[in-house]
Formats: C-alpha cells, structure tokens, sequence
C-alpha cells in the first residue's frame, strides 16, 4: 500500500512493513503534473464533500483532476473498480469488510464520512445539535409503526441487503425489544425506496437527505436515527481501490489519499459549503440540501472502530469468516483525529 510517513499527524514514521510513496502530503507542490482520476459515488448529501474538494481546489493542489461518476448503489460502486470504469469508490464499510471477506482485493485508501467519536453518549445526553443524525428510519404517521420494534412482520426498503442498512436496521430493532428476523427486508436504491414508501409498497425506508426531508413532507415520521443508534460511533464509509490500482499508481493514491483527508477535514468546518456544493453537483436549488444532515468526515482511520463493525456483522451472520481489518486499509493508527470540542454536527 502507498503510504506517507508525512500523511498522519503524531509519529512521522508509518508501521513497519508498509511500503511509501516518494510523496509528502507536507509538500503537495511538488507535484509537476495533473493526474485524471474518478470516483463512484451515490448522490446524496455526503458525496458533496467530494464535490466541495474540487470547487475549492484541494484535489487540484495535490495534482488530481478528480471526476465524480453518479451510481445508484453500493453495489455499483464496488462494480465499477472491480471492472476498471472507476479508479476509486466510495464504499460502506460493511460492503468493503464483506468484499474482503469473499475474496475480492479491495484496499480502503481514505477514510470518508461516519459517526463523530462519542455521538452516541452526547445524542442520550440531549446536546443541542447533537439529536439527530444523517440515516433514519422512516415510517408512515399513523401507521402504528412509531418505534423500531414495531417493525416486526412489516416491510422495510433499505440501501444494502446483507450491508451497513440491513445491519443497523436489524440491531435498533432488536434492541428496542423487537425481533428483526421477521421483518421482510427489500434492497432498493434510496431513490426507488422514497418512491415505494410514497406509494405505500413498503412500510418503512432507511434513508437519508435529500430522501428523507421528501418522506417526511410525504406524511413519514422518523422512528430511529439508526446509524448512531445502532453503531454509535466510527468511519462507516471509505474510499477503495483495487489492489492492482494501488500496485501500479502508488503515488496517485497517496496523493489521493492526502487531498482526501484534507477535503474530509474541511467538510467538517464548512456544512454549507458541503451542502451547496452537492446542490450544484446535482443542478438543484440549493433549498434542497439547506437542511440535510452532514455527516463527520474522518481524518483517520481507526481499526477500533472497524473491528466494532466487524465483530458486529459476525453476531448477525453477515460475514462468512473473520477479516483482519488491518489487511484492508492504509494503516493510520499513528494518525491523530482532530479536536472536536468546537465541532457541532449539523450546523
């Protein structure tokens, strides 16, 4: 994997055995050429942290002409690497740990977007700005279904069958006393299942902006900020490359992975700047992202959460074997996420 000693705050030193790049994140104005690169992404309002990075020139500076490519699912994210038609993807890390888990030789080359470190204890706590969350589960009103364990023998649209959807999902429902294995779930992209829940073909969706403010004007009412009840804290997402990309572009994915990080990090501290900039993307008002849920982009990759993920998708039997999530990721344990005291969520 190309790694920089330079990319990580803390140790200047990468773990031992992990091969670099001749490339400093430190000193991305050596880079004397520009590189086209592309990614898979899903059109919704985390993705504008991607498009921010270009607006504002952060993968520019590190010498990457970066073209979004729109899909419809996880599914077709991880397609387009392992097909070639996309350099990198965004992938759930649940989709990338079972990718792993089947054989395919997909790397997490950044992290991307998750849950801030400790949401969950300041969500209980009731800390303004910190009750609600980017994923919902979203129910009809007055449907009866006015909690997760209501969900039982009913129907539910989610993003991932097998995945990070159907993960949390089934765990706020079993936690809230219900008994997930008898809830039908239906693997739709996010803009088919807001149509099914419309239409009355399913009784809940799990979902987020700009999909969620429209159920909710469709007569939904949110029952769950599932992502942070069920997983309470950690990176959900990545960004992943194949590892024979990775063998023959070293240094455009530590380049990558430099740009990455810091479009993550500036994603943090501007939320409009992520939501007009996803609006534009997608040539709509920016009324339309105003009040989308952003999610917390992460600077560094931590195994600890991963293997929380891990450990978590083996209680459901969505894993067939252990992965080492070491064996998956640019190692960055020497990184030190940023200080969120001034932070606030949804800002």
């Amino acid at each position: 994997m190309a790694l920089l000693s330079a990319c990580g705050a803390g140790s200047s030193t990468p773990p031992e055995g992990i091969a670099t790049a001749e490339f400093s994140c430190d000193a991305p104005g050596s880079v004397t050429s520009t590189t086209t690169v592309s990614v898979a992404a899903l059109p919704f309002a985390t993705t504008g942290a991607l498009y921010m990075g270009i607006d504002n020139g952060t993968f520019k500076k590190y010498g990457l002409d970066l073209k979004v490519q729109p899909v419809a699912d996880l599914a077709a994210a991880l397609a387009s690497v392992q097909g070639g038609t996309s350099d990198f993807a965004f992938a759930s890390t649940i989709s990338l740990l079972t990718a792993r888990a089947n054989g395919a030789s997909f790397k997490m080359v950044a992290p991307f977007a998750g849950i801030a470190p400790g949401y969950y204890d300041r969500m209980k706590a009731g800390e303004p700005g910190w009750t609600t969350e980017v994923s919902s589960l979203v129910t009809k009103k007055g449907s009866g279904l006015d909690r997760p364990r209501d969900l039982a023998g009913h129907t539910v649209a989610v993003i991932d069958v097998k995945g990070q959807s159907e993960l949390s999902t089934r765990t706020v429902i079993d936690n809230d006393g219900g008994d997930s294995r008898s809830v039908k779930l239906l693997n739709m992209p996010l803009a088919d299942g807001l149509n099914a829940f419309l239409a009355g073909k399913v009784d809940a969706i799990y979902t987020s902006d700009p999909f969620t403010s429209k159920a909710l004007a469709g007569g939904g009412q949110i029952i769950s900020w599932v992502g942070v009840e069920a997983l309470h804290q950690g990176i959900n997402s990545s960004m992943v490359a194949s590892e024979s990309y990775i063998a023959k572009n070293r240094e455009t994915v530590a380049r990558f992975n430099c740009a990455m990080r810091e479009a993550n990090v500036n994603a943090n501290a501007d939320h409009d700047g992520v939501r007009r900039a996803i609006a534009k993307a997608q040539n709509v008002p920016f009324s339309t992202f105003e009040h989308a849920n952003i999610a917390y982009f992460y600077k560094c990759a931590n195994t600890e959460y991963l293997e929380n993920f891990r450990d978590l998708m083996l209680k459901y039997k969505l894993l067939a074997k252990k992965v080492d999530v070491k064996d998956l990721l640019i190692p960055e344990d020497y990184c030190t996420e940023p200080d969120l005291s001034s932070y606030r969520p949804n800002s």
